[in-house]
C-alpha cells in the first residue's frame, strides 16, 4: 500500500528509506511496511523520479520539492540527516547548477546578439556563476574583534610565562 503525504507512520515518525525504492527494495520484508513513493535517479513505473522532479522545479534550496511531493518542509529536514539522501541532493543540485548555467549562458549569448537591457546581463552574470552561493561575509562585529582581541593578549601572557618558567625572560 503507497502512504499519502505527509509520509509518516501512526505515531507521527517520518518514512525515510521505505518509500524510496532504492532502499525499499534491499530491506527486510518485515521491514516494508509501506509500498515506496519515489525513486532517488531513474524512471521506475508508478513512482515519482525525484530526480528528475527536482530539476524540473529549478530550486536549488530544495524547498519547493518538499512542500510539493512531501508535503512538509521538516519531513526534507529529517531526510537530509541521511547520508544517503543528501547523497541524492548533492547530484540532483549538480546538475541543477549546470541547467541553471546552461540557461544563463543561452540568456548572456541573447544579449550579446540582440542587445538586450543590461539588467538582463547583470541577472544572467548572477545565475550563471551561482553568486546566490556566496556568502560575503562583511566586517566582524565589535563583540567578534574583542573577544579575537582578548584570546590574542591571552595568548601572549601564556607565552610570556612560559618563557619566563623556562628562564628565557626574567
Amino acid at each position: 500500500m503507497k502512504p499519502l503525504p505527509p509520509y509518516c507512520n501512526v505515531a507521527n515518525k517520518w518514512y525515510t528509506q521505505v518509500i524510496f525504492w532504492e532502499k525499499h527494495h534491499l530491506m527486510d520484508a518485515s521491514k516494508q511496511v509501506v509500498d515506496p513513493v519515489f525513486c532517488l535517479y531513474d524512471d521506475k513505473p508508478g513512482l515519482i523520479n525525484c530526480r528528475t522532479t527536482f530539476v524540473a522545479l529549478g530550486d536549488p534550496t530544495g524547498y519547493k520539492w518538499a512542500m510539493k511531493y512531501l508535503k512538509d518542509y521538516e519531513h526534507w529536514k529529517q531526510l537530509m540527516k541521511c547520508s544517503w539522501f543528501e547523497e541524492a541532493y548533492i547530484c540532483w543540485n549538480n546538475e541543477l547548477k549546470q541547467k541553471i548555467r546552461s540557461r544563463a549562458l543561452d540568456k548572456i549569448q541573447d544579449i550579446a546578439d540582440n542587445g538586450l537591457p543590461a539588467q538582463s546581463l547583470v541577472a544572467a552574470k548572477y545565475l550563471a556563476s551561482f553568486e546566490w552561493e556566496k556568502n560575503p561575509r562583511g566586517r566582524p562585529s565589535k563583540e567578534e574583534l574583542s573577544g579575537e582581541l582578548k584570546r590574542q593578549v591571552k595568548a601572549l601572557e601564556e607565552e610570556e610565562d612560559d618563557f619566563k618558567r623556562i628562564g628565557l625572560v626574567k
